[in-house]
């Protein structure tokens, strides 16, 4: 009996360990950090920190229109910009789950930055329960400097 139920913790801290590895195959945002913004130009970091849930859902990610990548579970995407306004939208990617009906309201999440030249942005993607439609839904929220310089240290580069 004891054996039994050492072989079933080890296999649950095992099962754990490797779902909260995430899905991002990409170098580490530390190794990243040497991206070299041109002079005049701002850059934005797109990120979904990881999560024991939902590991094989996305978040397509667009901005002002130009697909970027999918949004994976502990991943980041890097964007540079020219100053100005920039529209990022986060939507259903292939693999988003639905349990229940079909979710038509509340699929995708948009968010306008005033960029400035020289800055750095910080955009947080989680994924909330749709309500009555079912499944997830994903949601884009800036968060200040600090925190997504951060929570962004524990996601890999999305290729």
């Amino acid at each position: 009996m004891k054996n039994t139920i050492k072989k079933c913790l080890v296999l649950v801290a095992i099962s754990t360990v490797l779902l909260c590895t995430g899905c991002a195959t990409g170098p580490s945002y530390t190794q990243a950090q040497q991206i070299t913004v041109p002079a005049g130009k701002a850059l934005i970091y797109v990120y979904r920190k990881p999560e024991a849930v939902l590991l094989w859902d996305t978040a397509s990610i667009k901005a002002n229109g130009q697909l970027l990548g999918y949004s994976k579970n502990g991943s980041y995407i890097s964007h540079i910009v020219s100053p100005g306004k920039i529209v990022l939208l986060a939507n259903k990617g292939p693999g988003f789950t639905n349990f229940g009906l079909i979710s038509v309201i509340q699929n995708k999440s948009q968010i306008e930055l005033n960029t400035e030249a020289g800055k750095t942005y910080y955009i947080r993607v989680v994924l909330e329960p749709a309500g009555l439609a079912g499944g997830f839904t994903p949601k884009m929220e800036w968060v200040r400097d600090e925190m997504g310089a951060s929570e962004i240290t524990h996601c890999k580069a999305e290729k």
